[in-house]
């Protein structure tokens, strides 16, 4: 709909909420879970961008975040994706990491275990993200008291208009923001993109990750995505889509 919006209007969607700005966006990048050795590998593989986003397992967290922190000075934040069980011991490794350069720590414990993600927000310098804790817009003002931030994404919380009222009451309640998204096209990372104005960081890579995506959108030029001044969410070629979506319909 914001496409077919910003189409009839003549402007990109992002003009819909109040921003037009072109500037190129830093993204982060993701390091999935691996080896250590093939995750610093990765890492290498992976200059043009300014920050990393590690991803961790709860079992050799240290190792990896020290063996790409040897290799690279670019900015470093960590995913526990849940993985985490102990607040005493995660508030250890938690310190550790911010040794080794990590600027940022994403839902470290289970989806529910606030208490134990407050004890981190209460006694770490950096943030402290809630993903998988946070859904949609009335989700927000209760995690305000156990997390500095959260995670939005398209794909969680249902579309643009959703996650614009989520950046507003995220402001409201004095946290900070991630715009992130799953492993998905350029179609959901163009749209995504158009609120990179009303956020603090953006971990917007997802197709990156993907060999077979059915759009263009969006670029990624030197880890900077480069805004199109088209109307809608951006998308300047869909023409693999609509070859696809044609087989299928015959």
């Amino acid at each position: 709909l914001h496409d077919l919006a910003g189409k009839k209007l003549g402007k990109p969607a992002r003009e819909i909420y109040g921003r037009s700005s072109t500037k190129p966006i830093a993204t982060s990048f993701t390091i999935g879970i691996d080896s250590a050795r093939k995750m610093v590998q990765k890492a290498l593989e992976a200059k043009e961008f300014k920050t990393l986003k590690i991803k961790l397992n709860g079992e050799n967290d240290l190792e990896v975040v020290s063996a790409i922190a040897e290799v690279t000075d670019q900015r470093l934040f960590v995913d526990a994706n849940q993985a985490w069980t102990e607040p005493e011991e995660a508030l250890e490794t938690s310190r550790s990491l911010i040794k080794l350069g990590v600027e940022l720590i994403e839902q470290p414990f289970a989806k529910g275990a606030w208490e134990k993600a407050k004890l981190l927000k209460e006694n770490l310098e950096v943030p402290v993200i809630a993903d998988e804790d946070v859904l949609g817009f009335s989700d927000i003002k209760k995690l305000s008291e156990y997390y500095d931030g959260i995670n939005i994404k398209l794909m969680k919380c249902g579309g643009l208009h959703e996650a614009f009222r989520m950046t507003r009451e995220a402001r409201a309640c004095g946290m900070k923001i991630l715009l992130g998204c799953m492993t998905e096209s350029s179609i959901g990372i163009s749209a995504a993109s158009q609120l990179a104005g009303f956020v603090d960081w953006c971990d917007l890579d997802g197709n990156l990750l993907i060999k077979n995506d059915t759009c263009q959108g969006i670029r990624c030029v030197d880890g900077l995505l480069i805004p199109e001044e088209t109307s809608g969410i951006g998308i300047t070629d869909d023409r693999k889509l609509r070859e696809l979506l044609t087989t299928d319909s015959d």
